[in-house]
């Protein structure tokens, strides 16, 4: 098993700082939050892929993840447009 940190608890911060702390921290895997309303750290539509993986791979990590709408789909009537 490989564990990883999720970077949102870091939201407030850009997503430079977050990853800079989630890797000193000691995590080599990070999984990045791409809901703009609740974390914009990653942003689908404007966010070059292969610049935000070079982005992460300059702090460390081996492993990256996106994901986290799940809270939103369950309490948020407006998520599914900004999900998707």
């Amino acid at each position: 098993m490989k564990i990883g940190c999720n970077a949102v608890g870091l939201r407030s911060l850009p997503l430079e700082d977050a990853l800079g702390r989630v890797a000193q921290a000691g995590f080599r895997y990070v999984e990045i939050e791409g809901n703009l309303s609740w974390c914009s750290h990653a942003d689908p539509w404007t966010d070059d892929p292969q610049a935000f993986r070079a982005t992460v791979q300059r702090y460390g990590f081996t492993g990256i993840s996106a994901l986290s709408s799940h809270r939103e789909l369950l309490t948020d009537p407006d998520a599914v447009p900004d999900i998707t």
